[in-house]
């Protein structure tokens, strides 16, 4: 287990939080002290509240990646199930 709190993470504009039933919030994203516009800011809350779901897609595929295949049809569906993974963690950090 990893010391961080346990995914999913969720947002609210800027505002970082634990989905894990006890909605702690993680993080805050103030864009006025430091001059970063709100657009800046919320694409950061973005990226925050991926972090578990990218954390556990590059883990994936590095296993992917450094294992070696048994069988073609096996290698196949993991490399789908990794891309799977990638894009869906990569959407939720940008989009």
């Amino acid at each position: 287990m990893s010391e961080h709190t346990e995914g999913p993470w969720g947002r609210n504009q800027f505002l970082v939080y634990a989905e894990n039933g006890n909605g702690c919030t993680l993080a805050t994203i103030n864009s006025t002290s430091r001059g970063i516009s709100d657009v800046e800011a919320e694409a950061n809350a973005r990226l925050i509240s991926a972090a578990p779901e990218l954390l556990a897609a590059c883990k994936e595929a590095l296993d992917c990646a450094t294992c070696a295949s048994p069988s073609v049809t096996n290698t196949e569906k993991r490399r789908d199930s990794v891309i799977a993974n990638l894009t869906t963690a990569i959407a939720k950090a940008t989009e």
